[in-house]
């Protein structure tokens, strides 16, 4: 049926926002089964959970029992070269996020374990491992969080090229700043593609700020980029006075730039996050002190409300 996978990939980007929600623990999901049973499941395919083949049968990804809590494993709709550029590219972004919260997730488990052992104490970690997280070393070329964006980006690049419209507009941001957070950065901090792709995310959804209301992580991933901004500052008042010329000139145009920008996007997402229920908050963001001495940070992200996602950029710091 025409639309079908549109709505699948719509479905699966509101998933990941679940995924997130729920720190990807499905014990923590409610128990919905006695108010609305689960599909039956289909006749076992010959695709394995982890084969990157296209899956064509719409019903065995709705039915099928691993995709029961969220939408798990190989994204279907992506490695379908038939399917529209854009559901394709939701599906990317959708499976890229479930896969850092994996991640972030192991990687705190190991914190917590080292530190256990430190203290002398005994630790049981989780040991999280997804169907996701397997489908993605099956097939790490295609499916890691980097690659499997950069793909989207350029899927949606062809696609905003022939359509010559600004309807994709909503799906590039959300991919940008995605690059952003995937992005390792330079050796003394944050790289020039992570400096442009942040001023470039933060000032689109400015300009748009329906954008925060869009469904799944929009308003997650719009937090996540400010805070990036606050560390970006940070760093450039601390560059101020590490040396006893400062900052040059292009530096200085630089910061007061993104200072402007900081505030702008501090002022919407406040507002935006006051109209929400406590339970799907994001941290709150303090506001800047420009008169801030050389042992002060700009921004103070000690004054932040942690949101306890574990996989954001203040939780994880």
């Amino acid at each position: 049926m025409k639309g079908t996978l549109t709505l699948l990939a719509a479905i699966s980007i509101q998933d990941s926002w679940a995924y997130m929600m729920y720190n990807a623990g499905a014990d923590y999901v409610p128990k919905i089964d006695g108010q609305i049973a689960p599909l039956p499941e289909l006749a076992a395919s010959a695709n394995d959970e982890e084969d990157p083949a296209p899956i064509r049968d719409i019903s065995k990804i709705v039915r099928d029992p691993k995709n029961q809590v969220w939408i798990q494993g190989t994204p279907p709709i992506f490695v379908d070269n038939s399917a529209p550029s854009p559901t394709r590219a939701l599906d990317a972004l959708s499976c890229a996020i479930r896969s850092c919260c994996d991640k972030a997730n192991v990687m705190i488990e190991d914190q917590l374990e080292e530190a256990a052992s430190l203290e002398g104490r005994s630790f049981t970690p989780k040991k999280f491992n997804s169907v996701t997280a397997r489908a993605v070393l099956s097939n790490e070329s295609e499916l890691c969080s980097r690659n499997i964006i950069l793909s989207a980006e350029m899927l949606m690049k062809q696609e905003v090229n022939q359509s010559e419209s600004n309807s994709f507009l909503g799906i590039e941001c959300l991919l940008r700043a995605m690059c952003v957070f995937l992005d390792e950065g330079s050796e003394h901090g944050f790289s020039e593609s992570q400096v442009d792709g942040l001023l470039k995310t933060l000032n689109t959804f400015i300009q748009h700020p329906s954008m925060l209301w869009h469904a799944g992580p929009s308003y997650h991933l719009f937090t996540n980029a400010t805070i990036m901004v606050c560390h970006f500052l940070n760093g450039m008042h601390q560059k101020r006075y590490a040396s006893p010329e400062g900052l040059n000139a292009m530096e200085n145009a630089m910061f007061e730039e993104f200072h402007d920008t900081f505030i702008a996007a501090r002022k919407l997402l406040m507002a935006h996050r006051n109209k929400l229920p406590h339970r799907i908050r994001c941290h709150g963001i303090p506001r800047s002190n420009p008169t801030a001495s050389k042992d002060e940070p700009i921004v103070d992200l000690d004054e932040a409300l942690l949101c306890g996602c574990r996989g954001c950029q203040v939780c994880t710091k």
